[in-house]
């Protein structure tokens, strides 16, 4: 019993080192205030989309401010997309994504501790996104 204990620490370990390895080129903003997972992200949506019949055309990048570790404040810059005729809502931040339904509700929050690596997490999204869009096909 200790021994699986022990293994499962160590695999745990082994996971969030090659998790840290994978992701950290993804998440600092570059020049434009995205990250390069945002950059990712929004490919790998838009190949979903177009897949699904939708024009990924109007994203929007939006700001908002977060609470930071001392006193000031500083701003997220993060994608926004609405699919009003599939009822959806995409959100890419800095490091993760969510779905909902126009409105906000029926929310699906896919976060990067969530996943080991960018390109899963991405995928994660991306399924889930070809779901709602085909069980809300237009027509």
């Amino acid at each position: 019993m200790l021994r699986r204990i022990v293994n499962w620490f160590q695999e745990r370990r082994q996971w969030e080192r090659d998790h840290v390895a994978a992701w950290s080129a993804f998440v600092e903003p570059d020049a434009t205030g995205l990250t390069k997972w945002q950059h990712f992200a929004r490919r790998e949506i838009e190949s979903t989309l177009r897949a699904n019949g939708v024009d990924p055309s109007e994203w929007q990048q939006r700001t908002f401010a977060t609470p930071a570790s001392t006193a000031r404040e500083k701003q997220e810059r993060y994608l926004f997309l609405e699919v009003p005729e599939r009822d959806v809502w995409v959100y890419v931040y800095l490091n993760q994504a969510n779905i909902a339904a126009v409105g906000g509700t029926n929310e699906f929050m896919f976060e990067e501790w969530s996943s080991q690596t960018p390109a899963e997490l991405a995928s994660k999204v991306c399924n889930a996104l070809e779901v709602r869009l085909q069980n809300r096909r237009a027509g």
